[in-house]
């Protein structure tokens, strides 16, 4: 996955962006600071089946320290997909992909709070 360098850009999007699977597009990235409670979310597409995305995802994530906290899989009747909750040091994670059709829509979310 190629990932754009900015100006204003924290270590934690890059990171978050270079989770992602290759031939992955990144559509939106948001972070934010509420209180001391870093977020940020990002929301990409790619072509790979729901389960080649879950098992990435969930590997890259675990590289970085993270664990599992909880998985479930959605069966909507137009709708599959599968989400991951990840728990690190100070850090959480939630990760879903859905299929979306021709696509599987992946987001990323990581929340921090403050030390």
């Amino acid at each position: 996955t190629a990932v754009a360098e900015g100006l204003h850009r924290s270590a934690v999007v890059t990171d978050s962006e270079r989770c992602l699977p290759a031939d992955t597009t990144v559509l939106q990235t948001m972070e934010s600071n509420d209180g001391g409670v870093r977020a940020v979310t990002v929301t990409a597409a790619n072509g790979h089946d729901i389960k080649t995305n879950s098992d990435h995802l969930r590997s890259a994530l675990a590289q970085r320290g993270f664990q599992i906290v909880k998985e479930e899989a959605a069966a909507q009747p137009r709708r599959a997909g599968h989400s991951i909750w990840l728990k690190g040091q100070g850090e959480e994670a939630v990760v879903t992909v859905v299929d979306t059709g021709a696509q599987r829509a992946l987001t990323v979310h990581r929340t921090k709070e403050p030390k």
